[in-house]
C-alpha cells in the first residue's frame, strides 16, 4: 500500500519501560509480598530485607518501542509501509541492579523482538497494534533474570481544538516470566489514555508535552493491580542528517491499591541515536531514576548508562 500516509516516529525515550517500567515494578510488588523474592547472592545484602527485582533499562529509542509514555510525532510519508519488524539488542550498566536502598551494581543485556502494524482507519484516527518479545539478563546476579511479553493495540488521533495535539488510547497487556520462558511472575491488563502536544522548533528540533494516564483494570495475583499517572516532556536536536540527541524528563505518580502503597518516581534522560542506514541504527543513552514511597524499603535511586543496536525492516 503506497499513499500520502502517516508516519508515526517515537522519539525522545520517555517509557514506561525506562528504569520504572510499570510492569517491572509491578513483579517487584509481587514477589516481595508472597514472600519469594529471589536473594542477590552477595554478601552486602546478607540480613537486609527482601529487595526488588529487576529493572528494566531504557529501550533503543526507535518505532519499534512504543510504549505510551514515549512521544508520537506525525509527518507526512510519500510511501507508507504498515508494517514494522525490528530486532534489537541493548547492553546497560546499573548502579543499581535490584532496586533497593542498598545498592548493588551489574551489567545486563536486553533483546528481544518486535512486530507492529500501524495504518490510519478513518479521517484523523489512526490504528495501531504492536507484539513485542524481551529477554532480560544480568551478569552478576542471574535470579534477576525474566522475560516479558507485550501486546499493544489502541488508536490515535490530532485533536483540532486542542491545536492539533494528539489523542491516544491503548490496551497493553503484560506478562512476565522466569527467565526462559519459565514460571509467571505477574500478567496485568490496563487502558492507557494520554494527551501530547509536539512543536517544531528552528534547526529542525522538537519539543513536546504530555500528560498520561494507565490504570489497570486486571491483574493476576491480585497484588499486582497497578494505577499510573505521569506528566512527560523531551526536545530532540538533529546534529546532522543521520544523528539526533534527545532531552526527556518525566514525573510519574503510581498507586497499589491492594498493597496500600504509593510512588512518586522521576525520570532525566539524556541519549543519542545515529541511523547507520535504513534498517539499522545505534545509540547510548544515561538516565538517572528517583523513587519516592510511602514503604521505605521501595526508596531508590538508580543510574543507567549503556548502548543499543536495532535492525528493523518495513514492508
Amino acid at each position: 500500500m503506497t499513499f500520502p500516509e502517516l508516519k508515526v516516529s517515537m522519539v525522545a525515550a520517555v517509557l514506561v519501560a525506562a528504569c520504572t517500567s510499570a510492569g517491572v515494578l509491578q513483579a517487584q510488588d509481587v514477589r516481595v509480598e508472597l514472600g519469594n523474592q529471589p536473594r542477590l547472592n552477595n554478601p552486602a545484602l546478607a540480613g537486609a530485607p527482601p529487595v526488588a527485582t529487576a529493572s528494566l533499562p531504557p529501550l533503543a529509542t526507535t518505532e519499534a518501542n512504543s510504549e505510551f509514555g514515549q512521544q508520537v510525532l506525525i509527518s507526512r510519508e510519500a510511501t507508507w509501509h504498515p508494517w514494522y519488524v525490528q530486532v534489537e539488542a541493548q547492553g546497560y550498566y546499573t548502579d543499581n541492579a535490584a532496586l533497593a536502598p542498598r545498592e548493588v551494581d551489574d551489567f545486563f543485556l536486553q533483546y528481544g523482538v518486535t512486530a507492529s502494524y500501524r495504518n490510519r482507519i478513518h479521517g484523523r484516527w489512526n490504528f495501531e497494534a504492536t507484539l513485542q518479545q524481551e529477554f532480560i539478563r544480568y551478569d552478576k546476579f542471574d535470579s534477576l533474570d525474566f522475560d516479558i511479553a507485550k501486546l499493544r493495540t489502541g488508536v490515535s488521533t490530532k485533536v483540532g481544538w486542542l491545536a492539533d495535539a494528539t489523542f491516544l488510547l491503548r490496551y497493553k497487556l503484560n506478562h512476565l516470566m522466569e527467565a526462559g520462558f519459565g514460571s509467571e511472575i505477574m500478567t496485568s491488563h490496563s487502558i492507557a489514555v494520554g494527551l501530547i502536544k509536539s512543536w517544531r522548533l528552528q534547526g529542525g528540533q522538537r519539543f513536546y508535552l504530555g500528560a498520561t494516564s494507565e490504570p489497570d483494570v486486571a491483574a493476576t495475583p491480585d497484588i499486582a493491580l497497578r494505577h499510573e499517572h505521569a506528566l512527560v516532556a523531551g526536545w530532540s536536536l538533529p546534529l546532522t542528517e543521520k544523528f539526533t540527541a534527545r532531552v526527556t524528563g518525566r514525573a510519574g505518580y503510581h498507586v497499589s491499591p491492594e498493597t496500600g502503597r504509593d510512588d512518586w518516581n522521576y525520570l532525566a534522560l539524556i541519549g543519542a541515536t545515529y541511523q547507520i542506514t535504513e534498517w539499522a541504527s545505534v545509540g547510548a543513552s544515561a538516565s538517572m531514576t528517583w523513587n519516592q514511597s510511602n514503604k521505605q524499603r521501595f526508596d531508590y535511586q538508580n543510574l543507567l548508562a549503556g548502548a543499543f543496536l536495532g535492525l528493523e525492516v518495513r514492508f
